[in-house]
């Protein structure tokens, strides 16, 4: 699956609004998975995070 960088912008967009201060910095790479599921790897972490939509439209990330 390929998504548009309008789904990626929404999906940081979303999940920097869980916090006051956003500690992960800006995007560095995003890719899909094997399961097809949006990758995002940030500058300031060693980590990357998973995000879909759900079935009401909502952005969710683990």
């Amino acid at each position: 699956m390929k998504y548009t960088r309008e789904f990626i912008a929404r999906c940081i967009e979303a999940h920097k609004a869980a916090f006051e201060e956003w500690p992960y910095g800006e995007m560095q790479k995003a890719w899909v998975d094997e399961n097809g599921d949006l990758c995002i790897w940030y500058t300031k972490s060693e980590q990357y995070w998973h995000y879909k939509e759900d079935a009401y439209g909502f952005i969710i990330w683990w």
